[in-house]
This record gives structure tokens, sequence and C-alpha cells, in this order.
């Protein structure tokens, strides 16, 4: 039986956990119920009100393939002061049965080529876009229709903001960005390489926060997400189609949110992806010193989705 770990994060001060034998304590999960609504995301649903912010392809009204959509439910607004910002959800699929890594890597590119036009579109009025997809009730999604959202912040927010603090300590301490060295180092080892080819590399990082957690950065030295080639784009849709499809065979819903850099300061454009197990309850510990367990090994976690 593997011992636990205390392991720290490359480059930032997060402490982790890693407990290969926590899931072996007893647990009841609550049982979820209900039916889903009529989904307002099909094409047929969405209703003649609705502020259209995006559609692909561009000239077409009904036969959209991606579209996005003004979030009502958002706090933020363009047209109120206290909470200034814009918040859209990009509906990645017109098929209501088809998740992310259901759709063909042309059609997951398209997504991904979706983001960036928001992204360099909202950015001229924001401090920071910030793109994430929720993919499961346990990750906080209310729909079931494939969909990703694009908020546009007054504001950077503090978790870059560390980061980035982070980067440059590490930078200045080891003259060389700390997202090309993992790229480095952790390619050699292997152990907990996900995916690679020539322009992108995944890997579940040392010091996991979560179990089958993901990082997913080009092994290019790109400062946004807006600046990707062509070429590297494909293969990030190759590495998402990949992963999320092994996460949806182990039943595990999840998070991912893309950083790129603010004030065009240097940066390593990088997504996290976070899945969110049943019992993955955050309690005490979590809350009060910001310091996670993993019941899940990152080595085994690269393991399975190799397999």
């Amino acid at each position: 039986m593997k011992k636990p770990e205390i392991r720290k994060n490359y480059f930032q001060d997060i402490y982790v956990l890693a407990d290969p034998n926590r899931n072996k304590r007893p647990y009841s999960p609550p049982e979820i119920s209900g039916k889903e609504p009529k989904c307002i995301f099909c094409p047929n649903n969405i209703q003649d009100d609705e502020i259209v912010l995006y559609r692909y392809p561009e000239n077409t009204e009904e036969n959209w393939k991606i579209i996005s959509l003004l979030n009502r439910y958002s706090p933020l607004s363009p047209d109120n002061t206290e909470a200034l910002g814009s918040a859209e959800v990009l509906v990645e699929t017109n098929k209501h049965t088809k998740q992310l890594n259901e759709l063909s890597i042309t059609e997951i590119v398209d997504v991904l080529n979706a983001y960036k036009d928001r992204q360099l579109s909202l950015e001229k009025n924001n401090k920071y876009v910030l793109i994430f997809k929720n993919r499961g009730k346990m990750a906080g999604a209310s729909r079931t229709h494939s969909h990703s959202q694009i908020y546009g912040l007054p504001f950077v927010p503090q978790v870059l903001k560390n980061e980035k603090r982070d980067y440059f300590k590490y930078l200045k301490e080891k003259g060389a960005c700390p997202f090309c060295d993992i790229v480095k180092i952790e390619g050699k080892i292997k152990e907990r390489t996900i995916w690679e080819d020539e322009h992108v590399y995944v890997i579940a990082p040392y010091a996991s926060e979560f179990e089958y957690e993901a990082w997913f950065m080009p092994k290019r030295h790109v400062l946004t997400f807006t600046d990707l080639k062509t070429s590297e784009i494909k293969s990030l849709a190759q590495a998402i189609q990949k992963i999320t499809g092994k996460l949806e065979e182990l039943n595990l819903d999840y998070n991912y949110y893309l950083h790129s850099t603010y004030n065009e300061n240097d940066f390593h454009f990088h997504i996290h992806l976070c899945p969110r197990p049943n019992n993955a309850i955050w309690a005490g510990l979590e809350l009060g010193s910001n310091t996670y367990i993993n019941p899940v090994m990152p080595e085994e976690a690269a393991k399975e989705f190799r397999s």
C-alpha cells in the first residue's frame, strides 16, 4: 500500500496531500433526481429575443453549427456600472446528445476558433477574458447540451495574478519559463505525461489538486490563446478529444479554463482541466488551508489516460 505524500506545485506555493488510499473510505453519495426541462440551446428552442453574439457559419440563421448567446443569468452586464462586464454561453454544437469528446477534430477546432474570435472581441473592453467549460452537475453545469462560457471581466482574477507572480519569481530564480521547463523536464521523465505531439504537451501535474487533473501546454512559448497557430489549434483539439473522452469513460464531470497573459506581459498560455468526482467534497482542511487531498496519484492518472 502506497503512503500518502505532501507535494508542492512546480513553481507556486500550493501544497497537495496525495493520498492513494482515500477512496477506500466509506461514502454514500446523495441522490440526484429530476429531468432536464426543454433544452434552450437546441436550434428549434432558441427564443427569437435571444441576443446572438457569434454564429458559425457566419451567414446562417437556422443552420448554425456553433452559436454564442448573451448569458441572461449572469450578474455581469455592459450596462451595469456596479457589475460591469459581459457573459455569454457558447453552444458548441447543434446536436443535443453530442458531448465535446464526441465531436470530430474539425468540429472541436471550430469551437476553439470560436473561443479565439470571442476573446479577441471581448479583450477590447474588458481587463480579462475568462473562457471556461463546466461539464456535468458536479462541475456546476445546469444544462447537458454541450457548451462553454466566456466572461469579460472588469478585473484580473487574483488566481491569475498569483500565478503570474509565481511565474516571474521562477523566471527570475531559474532564468527560464516554468511551463517550458515542465515540458522539457517532464517530457523526459514521461511518468506523468498524458499526451503529446510536436505542438502540444499534456501532463498530470506532480502536485495535482484534483484527481485526474490535466494541464495542456503548447510546446512553443505562447503568451496568449489567440496567438496559437492553426497546427497548434488542431493538436489541442486532438488532446481535448482524447482526454475528455477518457473522463466520460470514467464518469467524471469536469471543469476546464484557459489562462492567457494580460497587459501583454510575458507568460505561457495553458489550460487547466479539473475533474469533479461525486465524492470530492472540500471540507475544513481544504477550505481553511487551501491544501487539497488527492486520492489518485498523478502517475496512476497519467497511466489511465494513456490506456
